[in-house]
């Protein structure tokens, strides 16, 4: 019998554990750009994001996401005879993101609240570029690459309560990617690789 109630306590426990939690899943699309990127122009990102409350104003976040972003800028460049040419040349890239972290919610006002988030992610990027020759001169010829990025991100952001399930909000993220997973062991995150990327986005949110 005692085991009986132990476990009618537990269970009832856990229950009720399960009931203060929250969670909400959101859809969100806007507008990214990667500054200092020669070839860059203005793309795309759609994405969605989990979140689990573990608080009433903290929470921990997993969200993913796809971008676009393509270009052309008109450069000299060396063509199949080595000789100088002036035309455009293309770039273009296809992301695909995930990451993890966790959120605050500052300040929750009636029908609004206001959060900051920070998160650690991997980027996988698909890319078409300019080639280069060895000493950095670029070529007519277009190469295809693939590389993989750590992620640091940092939101803030603006919801809209419509009902107590519905949201809509809009936030920005700013990114700080740099090199391959390898340099993550020994710090060395600030190479040549490393670039920084802002989105802002609208999102419609479910809460449960």
């Amino acid at each position: 019998m005692k085991k009986v109630v132990m476990a009618l306590f537990m269970m009832l426990s856990f229950a009720s554990l399960q009931a203060q939690e929250k969670w909400s899943l959101n859809l969100s699309g806007g507008y990214e750009n990667f500054p200092g990127n020669p070839y860059n122009k203005d793309g795309y990102r759609l994405g969605g994001e989990v979140r689990c409350y573990l608080k009433s104003q903290l929470y921990a976040l997993f969200d993913f996401y796809v971008g676009s972003n393509q270009g052309s800028k008109t450069l000299s460049y060396l063509d199949l005879n080595s000789e100088m040419q002036r035309g455009k040349l293309d770039w273009k890239r296809r992301e695909y993101g995930i990451d993890w972290g966790f959120g605050w919610e500052f300040m929750q006002l009636y029908q609004h609240s206001l959060y900051v988030q920070g998160s650690l992610g991997v980027l996988i990027c698909n890319e078409h570029r300019p080639k280069q020759d060895w000493n950095g001169n670029l070529l007519s010829e277009v190469e295809k690459g693939r590389e993989v990025h750590t992620s640091i991100g940092l939101s803030l952001g603006y919801d809209y309560h419509l009902t107590d399930h519905w949201l809509v909000g809009v936030n920005y993220t700013g990114y700080l990617h740099w090199g391959g997973l390898d340099k993550v062991v020994s710090l060395w995150i600030l190479d040549n690789s490393t670039y920084f990327q802002h989105t802002i986005n609208a999102r419609i949110g479910w809460v449960f």
